[in-house]
């Protein structure tokens, strides 16, 4: 997962996106909310400086955040007084058009760090893989995870019931068959132990696609691996994906 990509794409999932919704658009349609994100992400260096830039995203990773670990939490005030003040600093069309969709969300963003913790990959990469792993094995799932502060039996609860019923966004994301899930320590478990081998070994190889500049020669079993990437991961752009993966798409 790109740790950045994934804060600017959740801005436009959180905020642009409800707003498109109200007005009847459905962004998931034709993948139309990861392309406003590939702009987004893309225009963003462009359109600011870098000190603008880096501050509208910490900006938005306080507000959307339940808990501030330090400095002071960013209100919906100062978020959207920033916007304002970018919107006449930006140098991009497009970007100027992604912040006036974003001036419009104040509604959105007083809701979002009410919501699970949205800005936890763990939220977003835990039901991908699930239904991953469900389309291709067409079976109950058991799910082991690591055991996490944030996953409370609560939000475990509200998330299988999420992933086996019916919603909004069922005809993108159709229920999925669970049998169970699981909280384990990583220290004792195997299955735990050889996940986090794997995921290992996927990251090396991310690292060598991505930024190949400076990273040791190593001979990796790259048909393999491409078979552990989710059709549903997060990168930059499509050509890390296609790269990743070696599917197109992204």
């Amino acid at each position: 997962m790109d740790k950045e990509f994934f804060l600017t794409s959740k801005i436009i999932d959180l905020l642009v996106e409800p707003i498109a919704h109200e007005s009847g658009v459905d962004l998931y349609e034709n993948r139309g909310a990861r392309q406003i994100a590939y702009d987004f992400h893309s225009l963003g260096p462009r359109s600011f400086s870098s000190t603008d830039w880096d501050r509208l995203k910490e900006a938005f990773n306080s507000l959307a955040r339940i808990n501030q670990r330090a400095g002071g939490k960013v209100t919906v005030d100062e978020f959207m007084n920033l916007l304002g003040d970018l919107r006449f600093k930006c140098r991009r069309r497009r970007m100027q058009e992604i912040i006036e969709l974003l001036l419009r969300s104040r509604q959105h963003a007083a809701s979002i760090a009410q919501q699970i913790p949205s800005m936890d990959p763990l939220f977003a990469g835990i039901p991908a893989t699930a239904y991953e792993w469900f389309h291709r094995l067409r079976v109950p799932l058991q799910i082991v995870h690591d055991e996490q502060n944030a996953l409370t039996s609560e939000r475990i609860s509200q998330m299988v019931s999420t992933l086996t019923g019916k919603h909004d966004l069922s005809k993108y994301a159709p229920p999925i068959k669970i049998a169970s899930f699981e909280l384990a320590d990583s220290k004792t478990d195997v299955r735990l132990q050889l996940a986090d081998i794997a995921a290992g070994v996927v990251r090396v190889y991310a690292e060598h696609i991505i930024q190949p500049v400076g990273q040791p020669e190593v001979s990796l079993p790259v048909q393999s691996i491409q078979r552990l990437i989710l059709n549903d991961s997060v990168t930059s752009s499509q050509e890390d994906y296609t790269q990743l993966t070696g599917r197109p798409g992204g």
